[in-house]
């Protein structure tokens, strides 16, 4: 099992201008308390997190909204290692026939552990709008990439993001790929159920069949 959160923790990488996250110790029993007990604050969209449509469209389903099946099943992760930004032509090289229900991208924003740096790195490898239209077209159900955004950094517009959330596509960012060979896996991506929420951090699991297989409940469990 792959594990491809980001652990949430003062100090990490946020987006320019986002809130950054804090933690503060209201009680702890090394002090003499009951028990132990601490509030964090952050944005919506801290560390891995997916995107609703209501990150955009006002009227759009918020995060407690989505439909989870999209989140969770078969899943390609894509190298594309070689690349500043992935458009419709890598996508149609990748995958000439069909393509999966939900794509990884694995950049060099992975080769950099960029997820692992402090300070916000601008010049990320992000997805282009010919490659949005692509994944739309081809029914991709969901999309992640290994950084904050699936937008270049200068397109204040957010046009990948528009384009996928208008269709329903779920938005999975800052995954952790680092350690991961691309393949398929099953994948379980589950955002709190924060009602009315534009986003919400994330637990992203990938299994490979034969872990996905052992999860199955018709296996004999230790006594």
């Amino acid at each position: 099992m792959h594990d491809i959160t980001l652990p949430l923790a003062p100090g990490m990488v946020g987006w320019p201008g986002d809130p950054p996250l804090t933690v503060d110790a209201l009680q702890s029993v090394a002090a003499g308390h009951p028990f132990t007990l601490h509030r964090i604050s952050a944005s919506t969209h801290a560390g891995t997190h997916i995107d609703a449509p209501r990150h955009l469209f006002p009227q759009g389903p918020s995060i407690d909204e989505l439909d989870l099946a999209r989140l969770i099943g078969v899943v390609e992760v894509v190298d594309v290692l070689e690349v500043n930004a992935i458009d419709a032509d890598i996508l149609s090289q990748r995958f000439p026939r069909i393509a999966p229900p939900r794509i990884l991208f694995r950049t060099q924003n992975s080769l950099q552990r960029l997820l692992d740096q402090p300070q916000f790195a601008a010049s990320y490898v992000a997805l282009t709008e010919s490659a949005a239209h692509w994944l739309v077209n081809h029914r991709v159900q969901c999309v992640g990439i290994d950084y904050l955004s699936v937008d270049r950094f200068d397109d204040e517009s957010l046009t990948v993001h528009r384009i996928l959330l208008a269709h329903h596509v779920a938005v999975l960012e800052a995954v952790r790929l680092y350690d991961v060979a691309p393949g398929r896996y099953q994948m379980i991506a589950l955002p709190w159920k924060l009602r009315d929420m534009d986003g919400s951090p994330a637990r992203v699991l990938l299994f490979t069949d034969r872990e996905w297989a052992a999860l199955s409940p018709a296996r004999e469990l230790p006594p």
